[in-house]
């Protein structure tokens, strides 16, 4: 039975395993996001691929295509990926593959600064400045706001 599972390339591969592991007719996912001005792996390293690695032809096939560094797994083969996983990232894709990054923030979200002199702290959205690949973020501190621009890279959703 097909599934998915997740494969780990080497370093900057994922274009290139992606397209020889379709070519061979395996359903491939690898989902990336828009940047500024360019678009990348979400996963940088790691693609997702919808097979039946029981078929031990299809595992030596994937497991040896060029740019494979390895299927991730156990010590008893690769572990499925649950389908829910992939059809939560497939509905915040734009056109099946390409995370829109003002889709990964709407206003009103809690983001967690990840780096620079606001680490650590917890803000709101306030703004999406997408066309710039940065954000408006409110901070509340006592009695006063502070507002702050800062770029997506730098902001992780807050728990």
């Amino acid at each position: 039975m097909d599934s998915w599972h997740v494969i780990k390339t080497k370093p900057k591969k994922e274009e290139s395993v992606k397209s020889q592991l379709t070519k061979a007719s395996f359903d491939i996912f690898l989902p990336k996001i828009k940047t500024f001005c360019s678009s990348k792996p979400l996963f940088p390293s790691y693609l997702f691929i919808r097979t039946n690695f029981e078929d031990a032809a299809l595992h030596r096939l994937v497991r040896f295509t060029r740019g494979v560094s390895k299927i991730l797994g156990d010590g008893e083969g690769p572990q499925p990926v649950s389908e829910v996983i992939i059809n939560t990232l497939k509905e915040r894709t734009s056109d099946g593959s390409l995370i829109e990054q003002n889709l990964l923030y709407k206003n009103g979200d809690s983001v967690l600064i990840k780096k620079g002199i606001l680490k650590d702290l917890i803000g709101i959205i306030e703004k999406n400045m997408s066309d710039s690949g940065r954000v408006q973020v409110l901070f509340k501190w006592l009695s006063s706001q502070m507002r702050a621009i800062l770029k997506y890279t730098d902001l992780e959703k807050a728990a």
